[in-house]
């Protein structure tokens, strides 16, 4: 099987219009939006390899504030 090949078990992923890896080039931003929306998966879909935090751990929260 090759490794780009799609199997019946991998979650859809829909292209988003927003070009985060542009954006990011200029200054830092904050993605906002209602949860299970897809904040994340845009994020790791875009920027492979980036350092991201979640602040809803209370442990990361405690040791970023």
């Amino acid at each position: 099987m090759a490794t780009n090949q799609k199997t019946a078990n991998d979650p859809i992923y829909f292209e988003r219009v927003l070009d985060l890896p542009s954006l990011l080039q200029k200054k830092s931003h904050f993605l906002f939006g209602p949860r299970q929306t897809g904040k994340t998966s845009l994020i790791r879909h875009s920027l492979k390899g980036v350092r991201s935090y979640d602040l809803l751990n209370t442990s990361v929260y405690l040791a970023l504030s």
